[in-house]
């Protein structure tokens, strides 16, 4: 369809055909459709040829739109185009759809620059639904919420929160930091990202008690926390002051019972969050929201996948091989007529070994790398035992 040039139009007939285009193309127009409508409100001689008195009366009787379609095209304009009155949007919001800027619409620059275009419209009205349900407690209410073992410092505040909302993600990374300490090694910024961001960017949201929620956008670069409570407040944060802040939240949870329940008092507080997006469409999650708020929507579940880490006993404890009945080929299928040996076995699990260790190096997983060049040395050993 060959695009109309908007400015042409100057009349009752010009501005129905110029719509009827809009309307009927990609959505990405809906800026235009707006500043057409914000063009029919505001410029008296568009319509004086026409019967109607208004923008709301003309898309009303001409495309069935109602004041409030009409109102929402007009606001999407004025917030997201280029200086408030244009047929062009801004170029951050181009790839958006006019269903996410929709949403977008009563949420703060501040959140809405945390966002991106592929997440879905489900996990933006996630972000939006939290915003609502924070600016609906008073700040007296906020102020009267128990702590709870809260840290006081911000960041490990943040840090202790999101541990303790995803309880898998924390033992993930607890189990990276005890396996570091016993390898003589520190924990680095890259075993952080495996842990709280496998896939990419990421955004949590949590809420601190005493504080309100706060959404926790992480990337490759770094992170940033937003203040949902009170819009436009950001923090900007390191991945290695995140990393040193977590290692020491961390390490005390490496000795909690993981059937521990939390307290009655701390669970009416604290709400279940979980990832808000994940880079791979296929992985994608979203935070379910809190029951009191939006009521008759399942809660999304999702298991996040961990690498599968080899068990490595010390040389002289493992037992020496003796004969192919004692010492079968476990989990490897035999072929029937095919003898498959004790070296075939080792060749096997050396063969995986191999190919865990170079999706470490691959993702500069470097702690976890060591554990598989020490198995690879291992498997060594044993075949030459063998």
């Amino acid at each position: 369809m060959e695009q109309l040039n908007i400015n042409a139009v100057n009349n009752y007939e010009s501005l129905k055909n110029a719509l009827n285009q809009e309307l009927n193309a990609s959505a990405v127009h809906f800026c235009r459709i707006g500043y057409l409508l914000k063009r029919a409100r505001d410029e008296r001689n568009i319509l004086a040829d026409s019967s109607y008195t208004n923008v709301n009366e003309f898309a009303s009787a001409e495309f069935g739109l109602d004041a409030s379609q009409v109102s929402r095209f007009i606001r999407i304009n004025d917030r997201f185009s280029i200086g408030g009155y244009s047929e062009h949007l801004k170029v951050e919001y181009e790839q958006y759809g006019s269903a996410k800027l929709s949403l977008m619409l009563t949420l703060p620059d501040a959140i809405n620059e945390e966002l991106s275009p592929d997440m879905s419209k489900s996990e933006i009205n996630t972000i939006k639904t939290e915003y609502e349900a924070e600016q609906k407690i008073s700040d007296l209410e906020v102020m009267m919420e128990e702590k709870n073992g809260v840290p006081d410092e911000f960041i490990a505040a943040v840090v202790h929160e999101l541990n303790d909302e995803q309880e898998e993600t924390a033992a993930y990374f607890a189990e990276t930091v005890k396996l570091a300490k016993d390898m003589g090694l520190k924990p680095g910024i890259n075993d952080a990202k495996e842990a709280y961001m496998p896939d990419g960017s990421v955004t949590y949201i949590i809420r601190i008690p005493g504080q309100g929620r706060f959404m926790i956008k992480m990337s490759i670069d770094g992170i940033t926390i937003t203040d949902i409570r009170h819009s436009g407040v950001k923090s900007p944060l390191s991945w290695e002051e995140f990393t040193d802040t977590a290692v020491k939240d961390v390490i005390p949870r490496q000795f909690q019972d993981k059937n521990e329940k939390k307290s009655e008092k701390k669970l009416e507080q604290k709400r279940k969050t979980e990832k808000v997006k994940l880079a791979k469409p296929k992985k994608e999650e979203v935070a379910p929201v809190q029951q009191d708020i939006v009521k008759n929507e399942p809660e999304i579940v999702q298991e996040e996948e961990s690498l599968p880490f080899p068990e490595v006993m010390p040389e002289e404890k493992q037992p020496e091989p003796q004969s192919d009945e004692e010492h079968p080929a476990a989990g490897v299928e035999k072929v029937e007529g095919e003898e498959f040996t004790p070296e075939d076995q080792v060749i096997e699990e050396l063969h995986d070994s191999i190919r865990n260790l170079e999706d470490q190096i691959i993702a500069r997983n470097w702690t976890r790398a060591l554990i598989y060049v020490e198995d690879i040395e291992f498997r060594i050993k044993r075949m030459k035992g063998v």
